[in-house]
């Protein structure tokens, strides 16, 4: 019997995994000509700050931003953001690289924001 409930809690948790990972990956950037007022407002205020080189906002509410990597964890510094915005569910820090798809560099901080 504990062999099949451990076969059963495996196979629950492949699934789990499976939707997750699923979801993740149908999260789009949102391109700038498509964006409310308020969240084009909310990436040029989040790009006058001196660290943020890109900002990117996707589909499911995840915000994107792009730091130099000096080593520390940016935790902080996501949830620093997390203060001034609304409407995003999770801010993500993500190494700067110069590219124009700053979802896919290596992740530095993140926080989960509550509006």
């Amino acid at each position: 019997m504990k062999k099949f409930s451990l076969i059963f809690l495996g196979i629950v948790a492949l699934i789990w995994v499976a939707i997750i990972t699923l979801g993740a990956e149908s999260a789009k950037p949102i391109p700038p000509n498509e964006m409310t007022e308020a969240q084009a407002s909310m990436i040029e205020t989040l790009l006058e700050e001196a660290k943020v080189k890109q900002a990117s906002l996707t589909t499911d509410g995840t915000l994107y931003l792009s730091t130099e990597d000096d080593g520390t964890i940016r935790d902080g510094l996501a949830e620093y953001f997390c203060e001034m915005v609304q409407d995003v569910n999770k801010i993500i820090i993500v190494e700067y690289l110069d590219q124009e798809a700053p979802h896919e560099s290596k992740h530095i901080g993140q926080s989960i924001c509550i509006n």
